[in-house]
């Protein structure tokens, strides 16, 4: 189809709104950290999850703060992903030390939330 042809050629722009934790100091950034599998443990899942990791993909995420709330802080960030990776925007927002408000399972640096992460042959976890 004449859609999906456009999003293989990368002519149709991604964009999103987020709200990020905490007051964000660059009025904008990129992000371009990898994003791969790792197995992981915990005591009622176990499996693969999305995270960031120095062997996963390419992953491009720019990040244009459209207000800053010193009240309830946080971050509202219009956020363009070039790439379209699983939770892009969850792990690169807390890969930068932002995770989204309320994300219960990625935290700063892009990983997981209480997870025991296992290291396995898919790679490390930054």
């Amino acid at each position: 189809s004449q859609l999906g042809k456009s999003f293989q050629n990368n002519k149709v722009k991604k964009v999103y709104i987020a709200i990020l934790k905490g007051i964000v100091q660059q009025d904008k950034f990129e992000v371009d950290a990898k994003i791969g599998q790792v197995s992981y443990k915990h005591t009622k899942l176990s499996g693969k999850v999305w995270c960031a990791s120095p062997k996963g993909k390419n992953s491009l995420s720019i990040f244009k703060v459209l207000e800053r709330n010193t009240t309830l802080q946080c971050t509202i960030c219009k956020v363009r992903i070039i790439t379209g990776r699983n939770n892009q925007i969850r792990i690169h927002s807390a890969f930068v030390g932002h995770p989204l408000i309320n994300d219960p399972f990625y935290g700063i640096g892009g990983t997981l939330i209480e997870h025991q992460i296992n290291q396995d042959t898919n790679g490390d976890v930054y």
